[in-house]
């Protein structure tokens, strides 16, 4: 794993995406904690918006985080034809 991405606090969030259809996006999630990481898979439903999970161990903060930022690429690319980006990666402090 690389640990250039492992944060001093908080959580990095690294999105690849593998996968890209008229009804889903799939991305690789990686959730880059300062005491390692935990992989899993954030799927986003194309038509309703709706963001999944499939990763044990992330806190609920970190899960309710991705789940925004998954609405939030949806929102921002609406039409039916738009590609979603590659790889998405973004910082957040922890929430107590």
């Amino acid at each position: 794993m690389d640990d250039s991405l492992r944060p001093q606090s908080g959580a990095r969030v690294l999105l690849r995406r593998r996968d890209q259809d008229a009804s889903r996006v799939v991305y690789a999630l990686t959730l880059h904690l300062p005491e390692g990481a935990i992989e899993g898979e954030a799927t986003l439903h194309r038509e309703s918006g709706r963001g999944e999970l499939s990763i044990d161990g992330a806190p609920d903060w970190l899960a309710t985080f991705v789940l925004a930022l998954l609405r939030q690429l949806w929102t921002s690319r609406r039409d039916p034809t738009a590609t979603y980006p590659h790889r998405v990666l973004r910082w957040r402090e922890a929430k107590d």
